[in-house]
């Protein structure tokens, strides 16, 4: 029966201690923590490393996850990966925090088309390579009273400041939206009192439908 071998004494010296060098380093979670806080901007690449290993995954999911944009139109998506109903780490009370949502501490929700109408006003029209205004088609309902506005605010979003509602600490909420949409947004925001007092900062944009669509009629827009 042949021995086992020692890879340690089988590697030449100089292998051996480069590795055991790189093993130190990246087996203390804040020098970790250091290395993969300069590959924040593109997160594919820390997607890449939460799936190294366990260890990785623990450091590099809060960084993933600390600040996160979501545009209007991607909402559902984030939804579907926030919700307890489709989590597969509900097994146990400790698997519970590995939940992304458990990591956000800044959450910034942007309406993308409204900032596309917003580009295009006068006052932002670029002064080189002019780009030809090509509008998308938005579903806005009229509620009772003058007021026209998207309505995923009041379903899409309203679903997810319930699923937020659910953490122990709300992380703070940065929001931007059309003017049109400022009806929705303070009926949400008045049904979820506890994301109101997080609300950091809010931006509000002209839509721009008058000037850059044309005349807007009110009766088209009604949801049946």
């Amino acid at each position: 029966m042949e021995a086992a071998v020692d890879v340690d004494k089988a590697s030449p010296p100089t292998a051996r201690a480069t590795r055991s060098a790189a093993s130190r380093v990246l087996d203390v979670p804040a020098l970790l923590r250091l290395i993969l806080a300069h590959t924040t901007r593109d997160k594919i690449d820390l997607l890449s490393a939460s799936c190294v290993s366990k260890h990785f995954r623990s450091v590099a999911m809060p960084l993933l996850w600390c600040q996160v944009d979501v545009p209007l139109s991607k909402i559902g998506n984030l939804i579907a990966v926030l919700s307890p109903q489709v989590d597969n780490f509900l097994a146990s009370r400790r698997d519970r925090f590995l939940r992304p949502i458990h990591y956000i501490q800044v959450m910034r929700i942007y309406d993308d088309e409204g900032y596309r109408r917003f580009r295009y006003e006068p006052h932002s029209k670029p002064v080189h390579f002019p780009t030809t205004w090509c509008a998308k088609e938005r579903a806005l309902s009229r509620p009772p009273g003058p007021e026209v506005y998207d309505p995923r605010w009041e379903f899409e979003v309203s679903k997810l400041f319930d699923i937020l509602e659910t953490m122990r600490k709300i992380p703070l909420v940065e929001l931007s939206f059309g003017v049109l949409s400022s009806f929705a947004v303070d009926r949400v925001l008045s049904t979820h009192s506890r994301i109101a007092d997080r609300v950091a900062s809010v931006r509000v944009l002209s839509d721009a439908l008058q000037e850059v669509d044309g005349p807007v009629d009110l009766t088209e827009m009604e949801m049946p």
